[in-house]
């Protein structure tokens, strides 16, 4: 995007063919050498404001892309941030599930096996006291009985219990360090990616910010080199036609006083080993005469 947008930026340099405005217009032939000054004067601050108006048009230009590269940049990066946000959340999500089915299965496992152990228990129980009335009933005596009574099945049904519960507090300790240590790596992974991708795109908005800028100064530079030589131009041809002009007002002048000199009397003081005035036309008149203005 940035890249070609520093294209654009050239459109708003200067065409220079267009500013170059002649100066003839400004320095018609024949003036004096004061109204030359002038006019070079005002052909000289017209080249300036001109260059000046393209200059700034440049510049506006290139705050306008700067900031086209910024909201471009901020488009994308909340696109991609975004996309890694709802992708760690349902990773985060699946290992969530995936934990409270682990921790269920082992509930329902502890559960099941207390159960089991309790209609154990309760088998020996009956099984124990079944025992202990049958041969209370057959003759001779009551033998002694062997098995385990009420309160050792009870002890033994306590301890497995406790041992049942311990194995299943350890298995869902080992599940759950198991579901945090992936909810960690889960997290560092996508606050990775995201740091990633705004150090890629804030490089790329920078290099392309810098790009611009270095066009810009490119265009500085030759718009100054080009009212540089268009000054050094007005210059020359100020002298030029101040050089001319000086010519002109000295064959003039010369011009002048010969016709006011008297018939015979041939050149003024001054004047002596000058032409005839029959070789004078292809002297003097062959330059363009310029009347003095009033």
């Amino acid at each position: 995007m940035v890249a070609v947008q520093q294209s654009q930026v050239s459109q708003f340099a200067p065409s220079w063919a267009g500013m170059t405005m002649p100066f003839a217009s400004f320095l018609p032939y024949g003036v004096d050498a004061e109204t030359i000054e002038q006019q070079k004067t005002k052909a000289a601050e017209a080249v300036a404001s001109q260059s000046e108006a393209a200059l700034q048009l440049a510049l506006v230009q290139l705050e306008t892309q700067k900031s086209m590269a910024a909201a471009d940049v901020e488009r994308k990066q909340s696109m991609v941030l975004a996309s890694i946000t709802m992708q760690r959340d349902q990773r985060l999500m699946a290992l969530e599930q995936s934990f409270l089915q682990q921790k269920m299965a082992l509930e329902q496992d502890r559960a099941q096996k207390v159960a089991g152990m309790e209609q154990t228990a309760m088998a020996m129980g009956a099984q124990a006291e079944q025992a202990r009335f049958m041969q209370s009933q057959m003759p001779g005596g009551m033998m002694p009985y062997g098995g385990p009574d009420a309160s050792a099945i009870t002890e033994q049904k306590e301890r497995a219990a406790t041992l049942l519960a311990e194995r299943a507090s350890a298995a869902l300790e080992g599940i759950t360090a198991q579901y945090e240590a992936q909810k960690q790596i889960v997290t560092l992974e996508a606050q990775r990616a995201q740091d990633l991708t705004t150090s890629n795109l804030t490089l790329q908005r920078d290099q392309g910010l810098a790009a611009l800028e270095q066009q810009v100064q490119q265009q500085r530079f030759a718009m100054d080199q080009q009212r540089h030589q268009q000054t050094s131009a007005l210059e020359q041809t100020a002298l030029t036609l101040s050089a001319q002009a000086e010519q002109a007002k000295l064959q003039r002048e010369m011009h002048e006083q010969m016709l006011r000199a008297p018939a015979g009397m041939g050149f003024p003081a001054g004047f002596a080993g000058m032409p005839s005035m029959r070789s004078m036309p292809s002297m003097f008149y062959g330059a363009p005469v310029i009347r003095a203005q009033k």
